[in-house]
């Protein structure tokens, strides 16, 4: 079966779409965590628990990838990450508490 394009034609397309749907990794990070942030304020506005864990928890995931990226692994920087991990799930479990949730310890 011979190839749909030329070599020449298929090596071009694919240049074309390396540089057209390339998108900065820090543009992404900024995009995405916007994304998140405004899909958990529209959530917790409209009383969506789901949704405010699942950005929540995206969103931690988010923040640690970067926060390891930028900053590196060392142990000051993971025991402030726990901290902030233990935070966050502090203040993700009094809000479904609030909402009328029960969450088992």
């Amino acid at each position: 079966m011979s190839p749909p394009y030329r070599a020449e034609t298929w090596e071009a397309l694919q240049a074309w779409k390396a540089q057209a749907f390339f998108i900065s990794r820090d543009v992404f990070s900024v995009v995405w965590a916007l994304a998140l942030a405004g899909v958990g304020a529209w959530a917790a506005m409209h009383g969506r628990r789901g949704a405010v864990n699942m950005a929540a928890t995206f969103g931690e995931i988010h923040f640690y990838t970067q926060w390891f990226e930028r900053l590196s692994a060392t142990p000051e920087m993971v025991i402030a990450a726990g901290v902030i991990a233990v935070a966050i799930a502090f203040a993700l479990w009094q809000y479904n508490q609030r909402q009328g949730v029960v969450v088992a310890a």
